[in-house]
């Protein structure tokens, strides 16, 4: 309970920090437009409910995304589908994972190579049957926070990697939990000339 209400506190306090300056570094049209594919390992967590402990496996997931910069501030949006194998009780399934987020991204340097700092909004879903329970189907809110670097090659193409945290909370269980891991996404970028 603890550990979530410092974890809630720092997603507050990080998206204000980084929605004031990144309010300050936008210009008025886009500068450019991108498209990528990306991948992320995810570790497991656990939750409790009325019936028990749910304990949920590491994950790798993979999707592709596209978005568009606003000078220091990219905007995207990401598609990630993968896999986790749940347990509660006597009884565990595999379930699908499907992931969208809207994610802002602040380039902390004006150089094609960066420190950023990423947070997003969006949703997961889970999906399968428990043999014992029956169909497991639910999408819930879920946000992300994250810090890392990119590198933008040759003014074409983009390479970002960086540490992320997405937190969720299931249905009728007592605490949020978190997927935690190493985020990579590897892109096209397309410049407009001004």
């Amino acid at each position: 309970m603890i550990k979530t209400t410092i974890s809630n506190r720092f997603s507050y306090i990080a998206f204000i920090a980084i929605a004031v300056i990144a309010s300050s570094a936008v210009p008025v049209s886009p500068q450019s437009v991108e498209a990528y594919i990306a991948g992320q390992q995810m570790s497991g967590d656990q939750t409790s409910s009325s019936a028990g402990v749910l304990l949920l496996h590491k994950s790798t997931v993979a999707g592709i995304g596209a978005g568009f910069g606003l000078g220091r501030i990219n905007l995207n949006l990401d598609f990630l589908f993968g896999a986790t194998d749940i347990q509660m009780k006597n009884s565990s399934l595999h379930s699908k994972l499907s992931i969208v987020d809207i994610n802002m991204d602040y380039n902390v340097l004006k150089s094609s190579f960066t420190p950023m700092l990423t947070l997003g909004l969006g949703s997961i879903t889970f999906s399968e049957s428990f043999a014992d329970v029956g169909e497991f189907i639910e999408t819930d809110f879920a946000y992300n926070y994250g810090i890392g670097a990119r590198w933008t090659i040759a003014r074409r193409y983009l390479l970002k990697a960086f540490y992320r945290v997405t937190t969720t909370k299931l249905k009728d269980t007592d605490d949020a939990i978190q997927f935690k891991g190493v985020a990579i996404c590897l892109g096209y970028s397309f410049s407009f000339k001004r």
